[in-house]
């Protein structure tokens, strides 16, 4: 049951009830609902306008945590940069420097992309940074490994010179008469003298300055003075001779490491004392060995 309602009445002073209306009733239940529908309408056009919908919401949220993945990703990357450019400084003021190789063109490492990365795609900007940045790392990571390989090949060639070269003294004494025109001792006028003459008593060990192949050993086919003597090819265009033995300590076609005992000092040969001749042979071209000595 409706509760009765009243109205005060202002010329008689008195509250008089209020008769009840269906059809008055149903008209405000009706414009109370439609207003209701109206700001209830509103309230949702309005979150769509200025929050979105769950799915929209949903997706800003997602697109919003990929894009701090990104950029995670893409700080993480940018790490790779200083290693990358500390093995590339090494490599170049280093490595090549030792090697008398040309570095790497700091205009090619530094070198940019050509065209514009936003002219190519309409990623959002932290995919661009991303994208170039792995590109970047990408041709400055094979210009390095193409570069190593260079100084790689060139490093082994090296050893292989490095290891023929006649680098250390065949015996530890002192040089008696260098390379170059003297007064023979034993011819008894002006000469060239074509090696050097260490002082050594008889039977010194004699050590091999360079890895290689025997070619001689013993009295020598040329005859020339030398005595018993020893002949080693060290490849690269460098050949030794070590003369006026008392004894030899290899075989023909026998190969020896630097350091290795390969005879004794004696007097053979065109001699006046026990010493030990010793030459280097460059492509043909008798040189002073003293050039050669601790060249590593």
């Amino acid at each position: 049951m409706l509760a009765k309602r009243y109205r005060f009445n202002s010329e008689t002073f008195h509250y008089e009830e209020v008769k009840f209306d269906k059809k008055d009733a149903i008209i405000q239940l009706k414009k109370g609902f439609f207003s209701g529908l109206i700001a209830s309408a509103l309230m949702i056009v309005s979150c769509y306008v200025f929050i979105g919908s769950p799915k929209a919401l949903y997706l800003s949220q997602k697109l919003a945590y990929n894009q701090s993945i990104i950029h995670h990703q893409t700080e993480q990357l940018a790490l790779f940069y200083q290693p990358l450019e500390k093995v590339h400084q090494l490599e170049n003021s280093f490595y090549k420097s030792l090697l008398n190789v040309k570095p790497i063109d700091e205009n090619i490492w530094n070198a940019g992309q050509g065209g514009s990365i936003n002219s190519l795609t309409n990623d959002l900007p932290e995919i661009q940074k991303s994208k170039k940045l792995v590109s970047d790392l990408r041709r400055k990571a094979m210009l390095q490994i193409q570069s190593f390989n260079e100084t790689h090949q060139i490093a082994e060639k090296k050893q292989e010179e490095l290891q023929s070269m006649p680098a250390i003294k065949p015996i530890n004494t002192r040089i008696v008469s260098g390379f170059g025109y003297r007064n023979d001792p034993y011819l008894g006028h002006w000469h060239l003298h074509t090696g050097l003459d260490f002082h050594a008593f008889m039977n010194t060990p004699v050590k091999a300055t360079a890895g290689g192949k025997v070619i001689c050993a013993g009295y020598s086919s040329t005859g020339q003075g030398y005595g018993i003597q020893v002949e080693i090819d060290h490849g690269n265009g460098y050949i030794t001779k070590y003369a006026h033995l008392s004894k030899v300590k290899v075989k023909y076609g026998q190969k020896v490491k630097r350091g290795e005992i390969i005879g004794l000092t004696g007097s053979t040969g065109w001699s006046t004392g026990p010493h030990l001749h010793y030459e280097v042979i460059k492509n043909g071209v008798k040189v002073d060995p003293q050039h050669y000595f601790h060249k590593f």
